[in-house]
């Protein structure tokens, strides 16, 4: 799996909440909020809640005929923890083996 924290100025105001946003590009694996939250809590970080964006593909024109290309967007995992705890890079690299 590839997962990232993601670096945006919503997910910046989230964290001062202990809300970090986590997305995952790999478009082979397919996670439910279950397996990451025994995941994280594998990982030292206590889950209080996981919510999910929807991954969609947007479509794109380019060139002169508006020829159609599909981009992959990921989904994006909104993760709540308790008080006291923190996803760091360490956490993402761990996950990540």
């Amino acid at each position: 799996m590839s997962w990232i924290i993601v670096q945006t100025e919503k997910a910046y105001t989230l964290e001062s909440k202990n809300v970090y946003i986590l997305a995952n590009f790999n478009k082979n694996h397919k996670t439910n909020k279950i397996e990451l939250a025994k995941v994280l809590n594998e990982k030292g970080c206590k889950v209080v809640d996981i919510n999910s964006t929807k991954s969609y593909i947007k479509q794109k024109k380019r060139g002169k005929k508006r020829n159609i290309v599909n981009q992959f967007r990921p989904r994006k995992w909104y993760v709540t923890l308790e008080a006291g705890h923190k996803i760091t890079e360490e956490v993402i690299s761990k996950m990540n083996q």
